[in-house]
């Protein structure tokens, strides 16, 4: 709830993107998780948590995408 207050107030702040996204993957909604983590990712490119929590969101249906992103976290 904290970070979509935060996105409330500021849409396109990339750390509660990725807050919110990782929540969304423990409650295995992989398909929004994927978004919000995308698109900070985007964001933050340099920030390997996030591309690593993409990663872990498309590992299961997405699988070669998923290695390209867990390449981009060890980047």
């Amino acid at each position: 709830s904290i970070a979509n207050d935060i996105l409330e107030a500021d849409p396109v702040n990339p750390d509660a993107m990725y807050i919110a996204g990782t929540a969304l993957l423990r409650m295995k909604q992989h398909g929004i998780a994927t978004i919000m983590l995308n698109t900070a990712s985007q964001l933050k490119p340099d920030q390997a948590a996030i591309w690593n929590n993409l990663g872990c969101a498309l590992q299961e249906w997405r699988p070669k995408d998923a290695v390209a992103v867990f390449g981009e976290a060890l980047a």
